[in-house]
C-alpha cells in the first residue's frame, strides 16, 4: 500500500462517525513485558469475569448497523472482509447502532476472526473514548498470529503492552476472541479468551475513561504482502466479576 493510498483511505474513513483512526508508532512486543505490569497468561488475583445477557449482536453479514462503508472492506458470504489492513495506523470501527445501546460498566465482547493473507494484529477494543473522528485512548485485546496481546493505546503515545503470551494461530484458522473488561475496585480487569480459554490477563491500575467497544487491526511490520482478514458474529454482553 502506498503512502498516498493510505492517506486517501483514512480520509474516507474519518468522514463516518463509526470509523476512527489513531496515528501511532508501531512498537514491537519484544522487551516491553519487562517494563509493563501484568505480563502473563493469567493471575489468580485478576478476576476473569463471566458472560451475562446480550446487549448487542451483529452477524456482520451486512452493514445494516452502520460499520465501515468503503469498497475494499465488503460484507460478503455472511462475513466481513478487511482487505489490505494498513501498517502505519490502526484501522478501527464500531457500529453506529451500538451508540444507541447502553453499554454496561462491565462488558464482554466476542467475535470470530480469520487471517486470510499476510499478518496483522486483530483485536477487540474496550474503554474506547475520544471524539467522533479520533480515538484518544482504548484497550486492545487480541492476537497477531504469534502472540496473545493486551495493550493500552493513548493518542500520540506508543502502545503500552500490558500482557503478552505466545499463541501461534495459523492463517486460515477461524478463532473466537472474547474480551472482558470488568471494574475491579479502582482498577479494571482485562481478560482475553481465545476459543474459550483464558490466554492473557492484565489489571490497569489507572483505568481509561469508560467508552465504546469495537474492532481494530494493524498489519504487522513483517507481513509478507497485504494483510487480509475476516470477521463475523460480533456480540456484546453484560459481564460480571468472578
Amino acid at each position: 500500500m502506498t503512502a498516498a493510498f493510505t492517506e486517501r483511505r483514512l480520509a474516507a474513513m474519518t468522514r463516518r462517525r463509526s470509523v476512527r483512526t489513531m496515528r501511532l508508532q508501531i512498537v514491537l512486543v519484544a522487551g516491553l513485558c519487562a517494563l509493563a505490569a501484568g505480563c502473563g497468561s493469567g493471575s489468580k488475583s485478576i478476576p476473569t469475569g463471566t458472560d451475562g445477557a446480550v446487549v448487542f449482536r451483529d452477524s456482520l453479514a451486512d452493514n445494516h448497523n452502520g460499520w465501515i462503508d468503503i469498497p475494499q472492506d465488503p460484507h460478503r458470504n455472511g462475513r466481513w472482509d478487511w482487505n489490505d489492513v494498513p501498517r502505519n495506523s490502526v484501522e478501527m470501527a464500531d457500529p453506529d447502532a451500538l451508540h444507541h445501546a447502553k453499554l454496561p460498566a462491565a462488558v464482554s465482547v466476542g467475535v470470530n476472526v480469520e487471517m486470510r493473507h499476510g499478518a496483522a494484529l486483530r483485536v477487540i477494543s474496550c474503554h474506547e473514548y475520544g471524539t467522533p473522528s479520533t480515538v484518544e485512548g482504548t484497550y486492545e485485546l487480541g492476537i497477531d498470529g504469534r502472540r496473545a496481546l493486551i495493550r493500552e493505546l493513548k493518542l500520540n503515545n506508543p502502545p503500552r503492552v500490558l500482557a503478552a503470551q505466545p499463541l501461534p494461530v495459523a492463517n486460515g484458522r477461524r478463532a473466537r476472541l472474547v474480551a472482558r473488561c470488568v471494574p475491579d475496585g479502582d482498577a479494571v480487569a482485562l481478560s482475553l479468551l481465545v476459543d474459550g480459554k483464558v490466554v492473557a490477563q492484565a489489571r490497569a491500575a489507572h483505568p481509561l475513561p469508560a467508552g465504546i467497544v469495537g474492532l481494530h487491526a494493524v498489519a504487522r511490520p513483517d507481513s509478507a504482502g497485504p494483510a487480509d482478514l475476516t470477521w463475523d458474529d460480533f456480540i456484546v454482553r453484560n459481564a460480571a466479576r468472578s
